[in-house]
């Protein structure tokens, strides 16, 4: 079996993000050439991470895409109550504008900015 190692260094250089899986919207460890023992190894070094990122779906990062996204995993957990609330409710309804969102949901102040 070929090392793709550096095949798959090249590619992260240069992207950042692989699929596992064949998907339409961007490649993945096939479609590029790779072989499962090589992403494995990078994944040991800390060279690549692996995440569900994209849609759920295996998603392998470099390590510098990683340490950008990194900062925004578990954004809900450090929500404020009222935060959470409102997340809810927008998640529940259709788009609305923050008249609506004001009448709805009485904010004031820094929670929209004003």
């Amino acid at each position: 079996m070929t090392d793709t190692k550096d095949l798959l260094r090249g590619y992260f250089a240069q992207n950042g993000i692989l699929l596992y899986n064949e998907n339409r919207e961007l490649p993945s460890l096939s479609s590029i050439g790779g072989q499962w023992n090589d992403i494995v190894a990078l994944m040991e070094n800390r060279e690549v991470f692996y995440s569900k990122l994209y849609k759920g779906r295996v998603t392998y990062l470099s390590r510098e895409f990683y340490y950008h996204v990194k900062p925004l995993r578990r954004r809900e957990e450090r929500l404020s109550p009222q935060a959470r609330e409102l997340l809810s409710l927008l998640r529940q309804t259709a788009p609305m504008g923050t008249e609506e969102l004001k009448c709805l949901f009485p904010l004031w102040g820094s929670h929209f900015g004003t």
